[in-house]
């Protein structure tokens, strides 16, 4: 590409420079138009003509026009050169007298509608060669050609006519040679890379190339001789044409990736319409009209060219900048050409083949300018499969760590499992017991840290807001990390400082998977000293003045080179390869964390020296909030006996799931698909249904519809429901939620986990008291079951409240709006927390998540369902 442009500004150069200037023997020159074109010579030779300069304009007209050349003698010989500069006429023939002739004129013809082995001169510019007499001689010239044009004809000694041809000859060496380089560059790339809009780009170059070496008389010599006479005007008129309507193709698959509006795109189509007339006009003979129309559509097309680059909606390479600039670059060069050429004098454009080299140089400056927009689109697509290249190793050296972090606790449970069953002694059988459970949790984090990588890069990771315990988390933190660094014996301190506030608004599940991948990695990295976590206020508002908390952990571990710290948060990359090998891991933890801080509006940094220890200091934006109406967490304690359908088409989950329970003391049955459920539940009452949402038949969403459809039709109180689902995404819960599922437990299922979400969502279910109104929740009623006078009045105090935040969350229904609704929402989360059923709750989370931008269709049914659940539609 560097060769090219060096080239063409080498032809720049020869453009702008001055042509040496002939020395004309043409004493005058007249002209005589004849529209009719029946005039013979004898007919013209003796009217008057009328004496014009050195140039015959014919302008927009098929008239036939005759010459009179008056040529004085050269100075040495007789023989000179009628030297013609346009070699895209027709037919010229020349007239002069000859006492042996039977008209008295003896006549020869030239132009590109006759063979190149005719000509007098093997060149590619027209002429004849005659002999003048000592007194001078008198010629006449017909023109008759289809195109409007000029004729330009010069007397010129045989010697300075071979000079001029050589001085065009070398302007085409680099005309042509560097518009083929361009075609050459265009039809590589695209056989190696096939993309429709390099084809394309060919297309366009092809073309013009073809109408300049047919414009300029350089592919009249390969035209064989014998084919019809119109056969390089088709060449020459198809080639202008189809160079724009490539153009036009080119351009609306280059504008595709930045996704105009579609209305834009119809002005290309209907541009690339016009083409197929054009080539009707050509086939019907009226060639000037196909020359007139694409005349003014290139004019059109560049400028809508440059409006198109201001609709532009997406960003690609090169930018919308920088398209915008090359588009309204050569618009502007084209209309400094179009206004020049026509301000430009006759004899000037005559003199010079001016035409030839505007009409090349255009074309070299479009297809030097696309060339650039799609080398710039080139080194992205090689940096972009580079970047994949190494992604890809590295995903190799990740799937290899992976494979050995797996196998590590697969070995265990393989290993241990075995020993368990044919061991004896109960004190052994502990050991192997803790160890594969070590090994499951081991092996869940890992898949875990695998899948939340996944839904960071596929942008599907989802955040909540929920006021939660700062103190509380950072202290259960401490009570998991205390023990690993005393078995290293390691000093282990974690601080909160007095300023930061106990209650906060954030997630604290993302925020507790940032510290402990942090902790996990302090310790594991450190093999003597301390380790610490610091929280403390940032000192700074965060954008919009939410207070930002500073969290540091620090470590007196092996520290990170500087030259390294550019890998250090990329996913699958580990600094050294043995890392993994000494201190195990995938290398995706800081990765984690590092999008995690970035999603939640936060800032990450990382301090440390080789040998000293790192620390790495998270700053996110948590506003100071009032406490939880539920933020005391419910006891991993087993729940009191009740009857429990278990629905799972898996075999080992059912049992899994069916011995947890039965442990507990409850009463269990167990089905086999969704149809098995509905059967138990026509049979017996049930006071919780633990539901699997993938199955077979009717997966779990639909058998929760029918339940609730079922209790709706028989006036029945709602059973509570807790999916058990593998994939525990936002969308899946909102789907849950919409179909009646009280909650959503992620597998591989936690005993500890299983039973807070019973103590939640599976209540007991008791008559409602008279007039079906809400219960509250027992660990409320626990609290004040010493004063029923009090439970009492504070029961109608919440219903109160909740009554006074649903009028506000349907008026700013209503309204629509939207800040409203979250509000209402938020409220009504906290206040439904205290009752029994969970459902109001979760309904008011979910409008509280998705107000800002679910459509009103979409959460009026979710209010009026609140609403229904809140008149007495549940116990």
């Amino acid at each position: 590409m560097n060769y090219i442009f060096g080239m063409f500004i080498l032809i720049a150069g020869f453009i702008l420079a001055p042509p040496a200037v002939a020395s004309d023997l043409i004493v005058s020159r007249a002209a005589l138009e004849d529209p009719a074109g029946t005039l013979t010579i004898a007919d013209v030779a003796g009217r008057e003509f009328t004496l014009i300069g050195p140039t015959l304009s014919r302008g927009l007209t098929d008239s036939v026009h005759w010459l009179r050349l008056r040529v004085r003698a050269p100075a040495k010989g007789n023989e000179v050169v009628l030297f013609i500069r346009q070699p895209f006429l027709n037919e010229v023939r020349l007239y002069e007298a000859d006492a042996g002739a039977p008209s008295g004129w003896k006549t020869r013809v030239t132009g590109n509608h006759y063979a190149f082995g005719a000509r007098d001169r093997a060149r590619n510019s027209l002429g004849f060669v005659v002999s003048v007499a000592p007194s001078g001689a008198t010629y006449y010239l017909r023109l008759k050609t289809r195109s409007s044009s000029q004729l330009t004809v010069e007397a010129l000694e045989p010697a300075e006519a071979e000079r001029v041809d050589d001085q065009f000859d070398l302007m085409a060496v680099f005309f042509v040679t560097a518009m083929l380089l361009l075609l050459s560059w265009a039809l590589h790339s695209y056989l190696l890379d096939r993309l429709p809009v390099v084809g394309l780009f060919a297309l366009h170059q092809a073309m013009y190339t073809l109408y300049g070496v047919a414009i300029t008389g350089y592919l009249a010599p390969f035209i064989p001789a014998g084919l019809p006479p119109g056969v390089m005007d088709w060449i020459i008129v198809v080639a202008y044409c189809g160079s724009n309507f490539a153009t036009v193709l080119f351009c609306r698959e280059l504008f595709k990736p930045y996704q105009p509006p579609q209305l834009v795109m119809r002005g290309l189509d209907l541009l690339l319409c016009v083409f197929p007339l054009q080539l009707a006009a050509i086939v019907s003979g009226h060639i000037f009209l196909a020359m007139v129309s694409n005349l003014v559509l290139v004019r059109v097309t560049w400028w809508y060219f440059v409006a198109t680059t201001f609709t532009l909606r997406s960003e690609s390479t090169p930018s919308r900048r920088s398209l915008r600039f090359f588009f309204v670059a050569v618009a502007f060069i084209f209309t400094l050409f179009w206004i020049a050429n026509r301000s430009t004098p006759a004899s000037l454009r005559g003199n010079t083949s001016y035409g030839r080299q505007v009409l090349i140089i255009n074309g070299l400056i479009i297809g030097s300018i696309f060339a650039m927009i799609l080398n710039t689109r080139s080194r992205r697509l090689q940096q972009e499969a580079q970047r994949a290249a190494l992604e890809s190793q590295a995903k190799s050296e990740f799937l290899a760590m992976v494979s050995h972090e797996i196998r590590t606790p697969l070995n265990a449970l393989v290993g241990f499992s075995g020993m368990a069953r044919t061991a004896t002694d109960p004190a052994r059988i502990d050991q192997y017991l803790a160890i594969l459970e070590q090994s499951s949790r081991s092996l869940m984090e890992l898949v875990n840290d695998i899948l939340d990588m996944s839904k960071i890069e596929a942008g599907r990771m989802e955040f909540e807001t929920v006021p939660f315990n700062l103190r509380q988390l950072v202290a259960g933190l401490e009570e998991q990390y205390r023990p690993l660094a005393d078995r290293k014996m390691l000093a282990f301190q974690v601080g909160v400082a007095e300023d930061v506030p106990t209650w906060v608004l954030g997630d604290p599940l993302r925020l507790r998977q940032i510290l402990a991948n942090l902790l996990a990695n302090a310790v594991k990295f450190t093999e003597s000293g301390a380790v610490s976590c610091t929280v403390s206020q940032a000192g700074r508002p965060a954008e919009g003045g939410r207070p930002l908390v500073r969290f540091e952990v620090r470590d007196t571990g092996i520290g990170i080179p500087e030259n390294g710290r550019t890998l250090l948060f990329q996913p699958f990359r580990q600094l050294d390869p043995t890392i993994s090998r000494k201190f195990g891991g995938t290398g995706l933890g800081l990765a984690i964390v590092r999008n995690l801080t970035e999603m939640m509006k936060g800032s990450l940094t990382v301090d440390s020296r080789i040998g000293a220890g790192s620390c790495f200091a998270v700053e996110l934006p948590l506003w100071e909030t009032e406490p939880a109406p539920d933020g005391r967490l419910a006891p991993a304690v087993a729940p009191a006996p009740r009857a429990v359908l278990v629905v799972e088409d898996n075999g080992f989950n059912r049992r899994l799931l069916g011995d947890i329970l039965d442990s507990w003391g409850q009463e269990v049955t167990l089905a086999e698909d969704g149809l098995q459920a509905l059967q138990f539940m026509e049979q017996r009452r049930f006071d919780l249904v633990l539901l699997d949402i993938r199955m077979p038949d009717i997966d779990g969403i639909e058998v929760a519809r029918r339940i609730r459809r079922r209790e709706e039709e028989r006036d029945e109180t709602p059973v509570p429901v807790i999916a058990i689902t593998a994939d525990a995404d936002a969308t899946t819960r909102d789907a849950c939620h919409a179909a009646g599922i009280n909650g959503v437990l992620a597998k591989p299922v936690v005993p500890e986990q299983l039973a807070q979400a019973m103590a939640a969502f599976g209540g007991e279910t008791a008559a409602p008291p008279p007039g079906g109104e809400p219960q509250l929740d027992a660990q409320t009623r626990n609290d004040l079951a010493s004063n029923p006078e009090r439970a009492r009045q504070y029961r109608e105090m919440l219903l109160q409240d909740i009554d006074g935040e649903l009028r506000s969350l349907q008026t700013a229904l209503e309204r629509d709006d939207r800040s409203g609704l979250v509000r209402a929402a938020h409220t009504l989360k906290g206040l439904c927390g205290h009752l029994a059923n969970r459902e109001p709750a979760e309904l008011a989370a979910w409008l509280q998540r998705h107000a800002p931008s679910a459509r009103p269709e979409q959460l009026q049914p979710v209010v009026e369902k609140l609403m229904k659940r809140m008149k007495g539609g549940y116990p």
